[in-house]
């Protein structure tokens, strides 16, 4: 037995011990080789060597010990293992001689981890997997071993790369049981007191929407009047019978939205419901909320109203049949008062744009891309998708009503949630303000992060300097939700909230909570701000998901096309290289063009790139030719040509 005072020396010199060491917490970055890096709170940067790599994954929170490594440069030890969020994943299963394991799908990954014989009935190599860690290599000399969760398939089968983005980004694809059986008594039930609303006079609402879309949102009429026009907006009341905190409110809060894959959708609400008991479907009588506004000859909305109606939409019409309409093809007969209310849409849709281009802020067009998929699930071919006056009546009328929203939360006090946008990037302000000093400096004194400066600044821009505007919408930061009123600057907005889609969004099925509240017809909804993080989580996770799919199919089709000439334009530059995307089909592939011999000078304030008299910034209209595709970091790799 050690005496008192010996194990207070003892331990007196263990804290000696420490104190004189370095002692810091960080997160592990990966590399491009076997080692890594640890990213230290306090800034600072460690080299990780690859034999402790092997204890850790990129993600993973650890305490070090900072030692003096090669050429006098900090580097890590290994302390402690302070967390290690990486669980579930997906990637593929490598057979190699006796051993069995999976290559994970995760950035800056660069191992194998083991797969246990009892994990591995029924696969083989090749197979895409559904995994999670089950030892951690920190505790077990390096050594990491998985569970598989299920085999995706394999690449060649059709629809693979949706089942496989879904796993991937942790997007469900089944309803829970409880949601299930909520949406059977929902169709066994009896109609609720919905059905005591007002039901909408012969108004000659129509929904206009793709040919075939099947969850239909809204419903619009247009009429005339004295002061302007009276626009009508009946949107799909899916809260009429879901009820807030319910099993299926619970699921559409976790799921977060519709998610539009190629070729597969994953539906926040069941699709009997999204597509059938809630759609407003022709001729079928359905719940609503009625937004009426009033909206002057010069684009302004006076006055608005909010109500609990039902409706039954008159007609089911698609944005070509419209355009159709609009263009003098009469081959598809339309009521009077259909015909009427289109033409009034579109001389309403006119007046609101010009009104949002002085008052607000009206974003670029940019075309819509459709993948056309074989029976394998692989792309046939890419139609470009330019939008005609039916998608802009639309538009305009789905802002105007989301507009009205928002003022009408902001009244009420209402726990609503807003779409935000805080414009540009705070650590690009300073370069920014920089060139405009250089070229506008009458702009540079502009408060840019304020609502009132960010407008004036790019309603000035637009036609002032196309260059520089172009410029400034990459170094935009990204919309979030938040549960108080705070301006939209991508807008040009003091104010946003949707409404609009609440079949498609939480969000506005959220909303539609709070406005029955409001109106004294409904008990509202809450969300607390873990909440509200995980669903913008959960909404940036779909995002990426469609995304990363469109990625992997593009790869696919060009990697039959490799030799192939594009028209392109400019949409990413950086120091390596510049991004471009085909002018013809939204694919994206990137040129490499920094070597020591001929280096590139990179203009990080302007976006450009120079050499000599050569130069390429973003917007540059570009000619590229396909080089090669790397099918296992999907990436498109072109190369520039000349102008002649």
């Amino acid at each position: 037995m050690l005496k008192n005072d010996a194990l207070a020396q003892l331990n007196q010199l263990k804290k000696d011990i420490r104190a004189a060491k370095d002692i810091a917490k960080g997160t592990v970055r990966g590399s491009s080789g076997k080692f890594g890096f640890a990213v230290l709170d306090d800034g600072r940067e460690a080299f990780i060597s690859p034999l402790d790599m092997n204890r850790v994954f990129p993600g993973d929170r650890v305490r070090i010990n900072i030692v003096e490594g090669k050429g006098g440069k900090p580097q890590a030890e290994l302390e402690k293992l302070l967390e290690s969020p990486l669980r579930d994943f997906v990637g593929k299963y490598v057979v190699k001689g006796q051993g069995h394991f999976v290559e994970p799908d995760l950035p800056q990954f660069n191992r194998w981890l083991f797969i246990p014989p009892k994990q591995r009935k029924g696969l083989k190599a090749g197979d895409y997997l559904h995994c999670r860690v089950t030892q951690h290599p920190f505790y077990k000399d390096g050594k990491a071993q998985v569970k598989v969760l299920g085999n995706l398939g394999q690449l060649q089968q059709a629809g693979f790369e949706a089942r496989y983005m879904a796993a991937k980004f942790e997007l469900p694809e089944q309803f829970k049981p409880k949601a299930l059986a909520e949406q059977s008594e929902l169709a066994e039930g009896k109609q609720q007191a919905l059905w005591q609303q007002r039901p909408l006079a012969e108004a000659p609402f129509v929904t206009i929407d793709g040919a075939n879309t099947l969850d239909m949102d809204d419903a619009i009429a247009v009429a005339q009047t004295d002061n302007g026009y009276r626009l009508s907006v009946a949107i799909a009341d899916p809260g009429a019978e879901i009820a807030a905190g319910s099993e299926l409110a619970e699921s559409a809060l976790g799921r977060s939205q519709t998610v539009y894959m190629p070729g597969h959708s994953l539906h926040m609400l069941p699709t009997e419901l999204s597509h059938q008991r809630f759609s407003l479907v022709a001729e079928q009588e359905r719940p609503c909320i009625l937004v009426e506004l009033d909206i002057d000859t010069d684009g302004a909305i006076s006055h608005s109203q909010f109500s609990l109606a039902k409706l039954q939409s008159q007609r089911k019409l698609s944005y070509q049949q419209v355009a159709d309409f609009l263009a003098g093809d009469d081959s598809e007969a339309l009521p009077a008062a259909i015909a009427d209310s289109l033409k009034h849409m579109q001389a309403l849709a006119e007046r609101r744009e010009q009104y949002r281009r002085e008052h607000a802020l009206v974003m670029e067009d940019k075309p819509d891309f459709e993948l056309e998929l074989g029976e394998n699930g692989k792309i046939n071919a890419i139609h470009k998708l330019e939008k005609n006056p039916a998608h802009k009546m639309v538009e305009e009328a789905m802002l105007a009503t989301n507009i009205a929203a928002a003022e009408f939360f902001a009244a009420k006090g209402s726990k609503a949630l807003y779409s935000t946008h805080s414009g540009i990037k705070a650590d690009k302000l300073d370069n920014l303000r920089g060139v405009l000093g250089e070229d506008h400096p009458a702009l540079a004194e502009l408060a840019l992060d304020s609502l009132a400066g960010y407008r004036e600044l790019m309603q000035k821009l637009e036609t002032l300097d196309g260059q520089l505007y172009f410029t400034i919408k990459r170094l935009l930061q990204s919309s979030e939700l938040r549960l108080e009123p705070a301006p939209h600057l991508g807008l040009g907005l003091n104010a946003y909230a949707t409404i609009t889609s609440p079949i498609r969004r939480y969000q506005d099925l959220y909303n539609h909570y709070q406005l029955k509240q409001a109106l004294g017809q409904g008990q509202g909804s809450t969300l607390d701000e873990e909440q509200l993080q995980a669903l913008q989580q959960q909404l940036q996770r779909g995002r990426q998901a469609v995304r990363q799919m469109e990625q992997w199919l593009h790869c696919q089709y060009m990697n039959r096309q490799t030799g192939s000439e594009h028209s392109a334009t400019i949409a990413l530059v950086n120091g390596q290289g510049v991004g471009v995307r085909f002018d013809d089909s939204g694919i994206e592939g990137f040129a490499l063009l920094q070597n020591k011999e001929q280096p590139w000078q990179l203009d990080h304030r302007r976006l450009k790139l120079v050499r000599d008299d050569t130069v390429y910034q973003l917007g540059q209209a570009v000619t590229v030719k396909v080089v090669s595709v790397d099918m296992k970091l999907r990436r498109i790799a072109v190369e520039i040509i000349p102008a002649p």
